[in-house]
């Protein structure tokens, strides 16, 4: 029953899963097995609580079960307790040392914390131990990207990309990461390469839209911006950047009221010509 349990939740079929696993407790109510999957199976369900208590029973029963312990601290991670979550991968890695995925939970925790030193050494263990793992890198590249590391950044995202060149997020990230290297046409090659794999990544067409607009392509630039407001009308950025790409080609009206729109209050003095109060940046992210 239990395999058959465990090829249910394999096959994406988790209400089936979770009727065998409580039938398996019904005849052994210790199973660790049964009541770690049972605990997260109630954690993805949205009754966290349940889904703790399972787990520790299991771990009662089997304490040196790294797999549980793992997801132990996964649920406490979702539930924004992170020294918990943090103290779970401790624990786990303390007996099992090559556990690549409580490396890389912990590197994400530790970047949450904003931690970013010890999520790269984090993410450098997860990576050394499985080196053909695509999400690995990018999870290694964004916390060398937020730590001002841009060209290990690059090399990180670069080595996603090859083990996986169909991510459309990877070649958003990459291009992100070159923009702020100063590499603002290789930049848009890789919001490009993004856009051809997901024609609707909204986000991606900003990006474009910005680096055009760096480049001096103006009506390229406008082109982006208005297909990602098509996309995703609320998203940040985009609005404003359209306005002030319109009002740099001339076209003052729908261009201040995109710019109020996008970035805050608008005033136009004759003298200084246009200012703006509040709102945000353009920028790619």
């Amino acid at each position: 029953m239990l395999e058959r349990a465990m090829g249910h939740l394999r096959s994406g079929r988790p209400g089936e899963a979770e009727g065998l696993f409580r039938q398996v407790l019904l005849s052994e109510p210790n199973h660790p097995v049964a009541l770690h999957l049972l605990g997260v199976l109630s954690h993805q369900s949205g009754r966290s609580e349940a889904g703790l208590a399972l787990i520790k029973r299991a771990l009662e029963v089997q304490p040196g079960y790294v797999a549980a312990i793992n997801n132990l601290g996964n649920v406490y991670r979702d539930l924004g307790r992170l020294e918990e979550a943090l103290a779970n991968y401790r624990r786990a890695l303390a007996i099992q040392p090559d556990h690549v995925p409580c490396h890389g939970n912990m590197g994400l925790v530790l970047q949450s914390l904003g931690r970013l030193d010890e999520a790269i050494a984090s993410y450098r263990k997860a990576v050394a131990l499985a080196p053909g793992a695509a999400g690995l890198h990018g999870n290694l590249a964004a916390a060398l990207k937020a730590r001002g590391l841009l060209a290990e950044a690059i090399a990180s995202y670069s080595e996603a990309i090859a083990l996986e060149p169909g991510s459309a997020p990877a070649h958003n990230s990459l291009g992100i990461a070159l923009q702020k290297s100063g590499r603002v046409g290789e930049a848009a090659a890789s919001y490009r390469r993004a856009l051809a794999i997901e024609p609707r990544f909204a986000e991606a067409h900003r990006n474009l839209g910005n680096a055009l607009e760096l480049l001096g392509d103006l009506a390229g630039a406008e082109a982006s911006y208005r297909r990602a407001l098509e996309i995703k009308p609320a998203l940040a950025g985009a609005a404003g950047s359209l306005g002030s790409v319109l009002l740099a080609q001339g076209k003052l009206e729908e261009g201040l009221r995109l710019e109020e729109r996008g970035f805050g209050m608008v005033r136009f003095d004759a003298e200084r010509g246009v200012g703006i109060q509040g709102g945000g940046s353009g920028a790619a992210h």
